[in-house]
């Protein structure tokens, strides 16, 4: 039963390990989808002033 037990801890932990793993890189996905999106996001900005400033002319 030791055995087992101390087999049950370590799968524990190999679990806890992947878990932080797979967190820290949705941490990091999550990171480049909203610095894509600002990125997106200023151009689109961009774009529509220079609309603005040639419908002006």
């Amino acid at each position: 039963m030791l055995d087992w037990d101390r087999d049950s801890d370590e799968w524990e932990k190999q679990l806890q390990r992947e878990l932080l793993l797979i967190q820290r890189q949705q941490q990091i996905q999550k990171q480049l989808l909203i610095s894509e999106f600002q990125k997106q996001h200023q151009n689109l900005l961009r774009q529509h002033q220079a609309q603005l400033e040639e419908h002006i002319k």
